[in-house]
């Protein structure tokens, strides 16, 4: 309700039962996306019977717009191909650290949306190239985005580079929904549902508080 309140267009739910998954849908408004991200606990059938009973449910608000990573591991690509054939989106990508992994995927029918990760696929020059392969193959492109420092500025950075998108595929940029004692950099507001990038920075226009390291250290150790 609080994130539906501020103006936030998708609601990732981090809860891999189907009592939470409706308790979400129900009390989020209709317009409101929400996607599950389960972590890869599943086997190929157990994910299938998911997505089965998450399609029966389709009716309650529109459903769910994704189910993320459901199987182990994350790479068998045929079997995420077998889950997306229950005809619930399937999503993933963030544990993929190159083009060519990338195209396996596409290749198998293993996404409807495709997830790179800054942070794990070689940085922006190589996840830029990302977006165009996934569109060539008809798929929408959501980066995973789950960071504080430089990924997640980075990511912001790739998606403003993109073409305009489809009215009804927005490119969204994931924020983590928590508040912090401090807020790690001046380019992060956990509570707004858009950020400002500054063309006036050099590089990703990251700058990180130094000094808020030192507040929170526990320990250091120093190798000489």
């Amino acid at each position: 309700d609080r994130a539906a309140g501020l103006g936030f267009p998708m609601v990732k739910l981090h809860e891999r039962d189907m009592p939470a998954f409706m308790a979400a849908r129900e009390a989020a408004p209709e317009g409101v996306a929400i996607t599950l991200d389960v972590n890869c606990p599943w086997t190929v059938e157990e994910a299938c019977g998911v997505a089965r009973e998450l399609k029966e449910r389709e009716h309650v608000k529109g459903g769910f717009l994704w189910l993320e990573e459901p199987v182990w591991p994350p790479e068998d690509f045929d079997g995420l191909a077998r889950v997306r054939r229950e005809g619930t989106g399937i999503s993933g990508g963030e544990n993929i650290a190159s083009l060519t992994e990338f195209a396996r995927a596409i290749q198998s029918g293993a996404f409807d949306i495709i997830q790179p990760s800054v942070a794990k696929m070689g940085g922006v020059s190589t996840m830029k190239d990302v977006f165009p392969l996934g569109r060539a193959a008809g798929l929408r492109v959501v980066p995973h985005s789950f960071y504080w420092g430089p990924g997640y500025v980075a990511t912001a950075h790739i998606i403003a580079a993109q073409p305009e998108p489809a009215p009804d595929q927005p490119l969204w940029l994931e924020t983590a929904f928590i508040e912090y004692e401090e807020n790690p950099h001046d380019l992060i507001d956990p509570f707004a549902p858009n950020m400002t990038l500054s063309a006036e920075r050099p590089g990703l226009g990251f700058n990180a508080d130094g000094n808020l390291f030192d507040r929170y250290l526990i320990s250091r150790n120093v190798i000489s």
